[in-house]
């Protein structure tokens, strides 16, 4: 009777198990394979990503952009590895996999090449802007007016983790977008985050919002990151309009009502 308690103990702590920590070691069982897959397919939760490319740029090829996390096991016992990205880094060219999409409607460049845009994407948050990029260097190729385009980055390391680096620079020298970087781990210089070098550039920032019309897009973490955006959205408002925390709000929403405003969060 304990090893039948502690076969479901570990049956349904398993998809536990498998995202936060080592599988134990002193136990095993013989699993039906039907079995564990029913449990972990109702269980375990399905893995968002954003595309980072464009079909304008690769016809038939899907790119995403993904952080492959390890770290210490939360038990202390050995090493944690997320699930799913770990899954994905292992893979080979010419494995299959199973996917599926999810339509964000709302989150794509205006039907207008010459509307402005601003584009928030700290780490992999820059992966949907990978692809607005790939479309507005294609358009331009074809002959297509662009409005101005400013891509606010943010890591923490210039060095290790600015991704997609070469790409973006050979694009800013075509004019396809204009680049603003924040580092918050560069030795001998302070913390900067994407939050500052919009607060440094507010006057421009919000005279493209509001007297050009540009639609703004978040991507990235939402617990903390995206929120914080939107904060100093705000009082970039307030000290070019010299308005109200409420009119600041209100000023936002509508953006967002008008689908100027849109985020693609986690």
């Amino acid at each position: 009777m304990k090893n039948l308690v502690s076969f479901f103990v570990v049956l349904f702590r398993l998809p536990f198990i498998l995202e936060t920590d080592n599988p134990p070691s002193s136990q095993s069982f013989n699993l039906k394979s039907s079995l564990l897959i029913n449990h972990l397919n109702t269980r375990l939760k399905p893995r968002y990503y954003s595309i980072s490319s464009s079909p304008e740029a690769q016809k038939d090829q899907v790119s995403i952009t993904v952080s492959v996390v390890r770290g210490e096991a939360f038990s202390g016992r050995g090493e944690y590895q997320g699930v799913t990205s770990n899954f994905l880094m292992e893979l080979k060219p010419g494995d299959d996999i199973v996917v599926f999409f999810r339509t964000q409607r709302s989150f794509k460049l205006p039907e207008d090449s010459a509307v402005p845009i601003v584009m928030v994407g700290p780490g992999t948050g820059i992966a949907p802007f990978r692809g607005f990029l790939q479309a507005r260097q294609a358009k331009q190729k074809e002959g297509e007016h662009l409005g101005d385009a400013h891509l606010y980055f943010g890591s923490r390391h210039e060095q290790y983790d600015y991704l997609y680096n070469d790409e973006i620079e050979a694009y800013e020298e075509e004019g396809v977008v204009t680049m603003h970087t924040a580092f918050s781990r560069m030795e001998n210089k302070p913390k900067t985050y994407v939050q500052d070098v919009m607060k440094e550039q507010e006057e421009e920032l919000i005279e493209m919002i509001e007297d050009k019309g540009a639609h703004i897009y978040i991507c990235g973490e939402g617990g903390s990151m995206a929120p914080q955006v939107e904060e100093t959205l705000k009082k970039c408002f307030i000290n070019r309009r010299q308005s109200t925390e409420k009119e600041a709000q209100e000023w936002l929403d509508g953006l967002q009502e008008e689908g100027r405003f849109v985020k693609d969060v986690w």
